[in-house]
């Protein structure tokens, strides 16, 4: 079975001066005629096993053995698949192992290593690498955006806090995508209006901070899978907690343009 991997695998920008090898693969995707593209694996290795896929039924070297499989879109043209663009097959230590063009589907298939690369033009000024690449990938890169539609009122929950907290300036309460901040009451009856992004299999969960100055959490209440069929959802959390845990957090999958993560 082919492994189906998108662009958010681990994308390493090309550093130019990693070693001489590393600076034959640009050359040959460049090509560009370079005495610094004549060590091994240089631009003749990588002339002698570059595969035209054109508007054939190319983007393949040919050969047997063990594949991966590179499907190219344009990062200009939302959709667009680009043809007859030079892939670089690369061995985990950076050894070229052969320089495919994309077919007239935007696909080249290329001999691979465990771990190996693949690397190929972002754009007309930068290589990108994509590493850890395993025999039998097929790797998308810059897929075309999927429609996701705007989240449409759900109702809402009426939230009774567990009461105050010594040294409370300000309450808030939240639910996976809404919430209310800045509540003075704790005493009082708090409406979220949530939205379908709040609901997870008919059911919401809801957390609350109660705040010092500078917005320094004193203490957190909770509550997790309330049943919410619509409407008004009526719930009273339990009473405050200010323990504290130690949390590993593990997190996959992250679109490339991800600067930092929230938690």
């Amino acid at each position: 079975m082919v492994a189906a991997i998108d662009e958010r695998r681990l994308l390493v920008r090309w550093a130019m001066s990693i070693s001489i090898r590393c600076l034959a693969v640009s050359c040959a995707l460049a090509g560009m005629i370079s005495t610094s593209c004549t060590a091994s694996g240089g631009l003749a290795d990588a002339r002698a096993s570059e595969s035209d896929g054109g508007d054939g039924d190319g983007g393949t070297d040919g050969g047997g053995g063990d594949r991966a499989t590179f499907t190219l879109y344009s990062v200009e043209a939302d959709g667009m698949l680009r043809p007859n663009a030079p892939i670089a097959f690369q061995g985990a230590d950076g050894r070229l192992l052969a320089v495919i063009r994309t077919d007239k589907d935007g696909v080249a298939i290329g001999p691979m290593e465990p771990g190996g690369l693949i690397t190929f033009w972002g754009d007309p000024y930068s290589l990108i690498t994509v590493g850890g690449v395993q025999v039998g990938d097929a790797i998308v890169r810059w897929r075309p955006s999927v429609p996701v539609p705007d989240p449409e009122p759900a109702g809402s929950v009426a939230v009774t806090l567990p009461g105050p907290v010594d040294g409370a300036a300000t309450y808030s309460i939240f639910t996976s995508c809404s919430g209310v901040s800045d509540i003075q009451d704790p005493s009082s009856v708090v409406t979220v209006d949530l939205t379908t992004c709040d609901i997870h299999a008919g059911s919401i969960d809801v957390v609350a901070f109660a705040l010092g100055t500078a917005s320094v959490h004193l203490a957190g209440a909770m509550r997790l899978e309330v049943e919410h069929g619509g409407g008004t959802t009526a719930l009273t959390l339990p009473g405050w907690s200010s323990d504290t845990i130690d949390l590993s957090l593990a997190v996959s999958d992250l679109p490339i343009t991800a600067s930092r993560v929230h938690a």
